[in-house]
């Protein structure tokens, strides 16, 4: 087993060693949200290809309006119609939003200008400028303009984007799949019965949780018996589905189960305490070299290792840039040790971080923190105002 003792840094380069972007996909619109852009997106064509009405009123010539006569209405253009004849002097064409605006129309006068009369003409009050009322050919867009550049996230926005422009279709980085398996004797799946000395297997749950707020795509697997074959078997079998492979549990030692299990099937490097968090290890599986990760199984420190080695990982594969911590100063002098400590915080409106001082910090200590402080290692006390590296809890977006 290798042993390495980093800090926390070194391990975050040493995980995503290697990992590089997902190959690209052609995805459908509805499957592309969430994913990030393979390619460049252009303009097709002027957007739009033609001049819109922008509301409902009339089209007209302003020289016509400034005159102040009544105007003779001689048609009616509801959007998807192709347009009507040009208009004439002293003519009016009554139009719908989105409706192509008529030839010789310089402007559209909404209806609260307008006066419709007895004898079928209506009569616009000014003043009225050439081009109101009028969304002009390739306003919002000449054709060949770009639009969405390749690496940005497809959120409802570039959707829309891309549905205007007739996109079915689009290339993108596709959402990894994260495969969570948790082992351990003492889980029982959510919602089943507790008995003595089970607890409800809550890990991946809040792992899988996390996964899709990276826009990652997850998997649960278990909870499995600490049982080697099993354990094997199931690492063996969910290969051909991960991107990237997590286990959580049965790692509290270098002599439990999922360690000797990987030990003989994968390329991995464990850390035994450098951290305040525990053992975890990271390295690659299987012929093609998928990311695999071995997580503690208490939900509070695996969440922790998450969002420190595993968030970069996936930003890395999804070509998303990977969030560093913010330097924030502490609220309140906290103690060194030999290893570095990772500390749920609170983070207070003056920007400054109260850490949530617990060896044992529980899931409701995690709702209420804010961020994941390092403290390094040492001897004495980090003074109040001293900065420290603060990851933020929530996904980036």
């Amino acid at each position: 087993m290798g042993q390495r003792m980093r800090t926390v840094e070194q391990h975050i380069s040493a995980a995503i060693e290697g990992v590089g972007l997902l190959p690209a996909l052609d995805v459908t619109l509805a499957e592309s949200r969430g994913c990030v852009l393979a390619e460049d997106v252009s303009s097709p064509t002027d957007w739009p290809h033609f001049s819109q009405c922008a509301e409902f009123g009339y089209a007209v010539r302003t020289a016509d309006v400034s005159a102040g006569t009544p105007l003779t209405v001689i048609d009616e253009v509801p959007a998807g119609s192709s347009a009507s004849a040009a208009i004439g002097p002293g003519k009016a064409i009554r139009v719908h939003a989105g409706a192509p605006l008529p030839g010789a129309a310089d402007a559209v006068a909404p209806d609260a200008m307008a006066t419709r009369n007895p004898d079928g003409t209506v009569r616009i009050r000014g003043p009225l400028g050439s081009g109101s009322g009028v969304i002009p050919v390739g306003s919002t867009a000449p054709a060949g303009k770009l639009l969405l550049e390749a690496g940005r996230r497809i959120d409802e926005r570039a959707v829309g984007i891309l549905a205007a422009i007739g996109r079915s279709r689009v290339s993108v980085r596709p959402r990894p799949r994260v495969v969570l398996v948790t082992v351990g004797d003492e889980l029982v799946p959510v919602g089943s019965a507790l008995g003595s000395g089970l607890l409800h297997e809550s890990t991946s749950t809040l792992l899988a949780a996390a996964v899709a707020s990276l826009d990652g795509v997850p998997y649960r697997v278990g909870p499995l018996r600490d049982d080697e074959a099993a354990i094997a078997d199931s690492l063996d079998d969910q290969q051909v589905r991960a991107d990237l492979l997590i286990v959580t549990g049965g790692v509290a030692s270098p002599t439990d189960s999922v360690v000797g299990v990987v030990e003989r099937i994968a390329d991995l490097s464990f850390d035994t305490g450098s951290t305040s968090l525990g053992m975890f290890g990271y390295g690659r599986v299987g012929e093609d070299g998928i990311p695999l990760l071995c997580l503690p199984g208490d939900p509070v420190r695996a969440f922790s290792l998450f969002r420190v080695l595993v968030a970069p990982i996936i930003s890395t594969m999804m070509g998303q840039p990977i969030h560093a911590p913010r330097e924030l100063p502490l609220a309140v002098p906290v103690e060194r040790r030999s290893t570095t400590q990772l500390l749920l915080a609170r983070v207070d409106r003056n920007s400054t971080v109260q850490p949530i001082l617990s060896d044992l910090p529980s899931l409701l200590d995690l709702s209420h923190a804010d961020a994941l402080i390092r403290i390094p290692s040492g001897s004495g006390s980090l003074p109040v105002g001293t900065p420290v590296p603060a990851l933020p809890l929530q996904g980036p977006r």
